[in-house]
């Protein structure tokens, strides 16, 4: 299709290009391709054609060109997370291995993103750090 990217993770997959129209020319090329080989269609709702500068909801993140970044949303929920992990040790529902393997976990997804360049250092220290002295919490900001 002479796309000039193209990601695939399971059963979500992005199509790159500069060019709109060749984005609208791959589009029928597609979903021929899953309907008749795969026997699958896309949802219409999660078919996004849009300028790289908005960037692009995937995985849990929002993909610029050279750049990814946490979605907003994603971020409440690690706090969120974060925090009743916490609140789970203190209150001895939660073993202190299980929590560093917790905080393992989510440091290892918020580094993700550095593989492009964007980094979020930043933002795992400005997560980690304030529980120095706690279990896993600044072993891996």
């Amino acid at each position: 299709m002479r796309i000039l990217g193209y990601v695939r993770y399971m059963d979500d997959f992005v199509l790159f290009d500069d060019r709109k129209s060749s984005l609208l020319d791959a589009l029928p090329e597609v979903e021929s391709f899953l309907e008749e080989r795969l026997g699958l269609e896309l949802k219409a709702e999660a078919t996004i054609l849009a300028p790289h500068h908005q960037g692009l909801p995937f995985l849990g993140w929002r993909l610029y060109r050279g750049a990814v970044r946490l979605r907003p949303k994603n971020l409440r929920r690690t706090r969120r997370r974060l925090k009743l992990r916490l609140w789970e040790w203190r209150a001895g529902l939660r073993s202190e291995e299980s929590l560093a393997d917790c905080v393992r976990s989510m440091a290892a997804h918020l580094k993700a993103a550095d593989l492009t360049g964007a980094g979020t250092l930043g933002l795992r220290r400005s997560l980690f750090e304030r529980r120095v002295g706690q279990p896993g919490w600044n072993e891996y900001a």
